[in-house]
């Protein structure tokens, strides 16, 4: 190894793109479900998820070291059936797993989500789901679909579809108008 072998990113991913997406954000997104779609579309996302991501390296044992920044995730909103809808892409995954894209999808239109906050109710406020890296990558199986619940439950859907942003974004409002 050389000297400038320290300063480069390594090749594969280490533990954080699995804890920011599974974990991090997602207990973020159940605690403040307002909040975080304006700060998703605001620029200071990129100072949020390197906050998050600073915070994962405190956490996670181990020489690892991260081979992302915030500003490698990307932000898309969108309305599906008049909810707010954030999709965000991951770095490019290299281990199963991993997921390729997160989308925290409102429950209710953003201007009735406030709304709820204060109702008591125990509901979630938003669903959070992930589309991931499978173990084998085949033609016939590119990505899973899962999601997670505000109970820190996971939920496997199954095959999911090639992991582009218009597949998700089109196979993703499919979901929620069935649901």
């Amino acid at each position: 190894m050389g000297l400038l072998d320290i300063f480069s990113k390594p090749k594969n991913n280490s533990k954080h793109h699995y804890a920011f997406a599974h974990y991090a954000l997602r207990q973020l997104a159940f605690a403040e479900p307002v909040w975080i779609f304006s700060i998703l579309a605001s620029d200071a996302r990129i100072k949020l998820f390197d906050d998050v991501l600073l915070d994962l390296d405190t956490r996670i044992e181990g020489a690892e070291r991260r081979n992302f920044s915030g500003a490698d995730i990307r932000f898309t909103g969108v309305a599906i059936a008049d909810r707010p809808c954030a999709i965000l892409q991951m770095p490019t995954t290299t281990n199963p797993a991993e997921a390729y894209f997160i989308a925290i999808v409102g429950r209710f239109p953003l201007e009735q989500l406030s709304s709820h906050l204060g109702s008591g109710t125990t509901e979630a406020l938003i669903d959070y789901y992930t589309l991931e890296r499978p173990v084998a990558i085949t033609p016939e199986r590119q990505s899973v679909f899962c999601a997670w619940t505000g109970d820190d439950s996971h939920l496997n859907f199954g095959e999911g579809p090639q992991p582009t942003i218009e597949q998700f974004g089109t196979f993703l409002a499919h979901h929620l108008q069935t649901k």
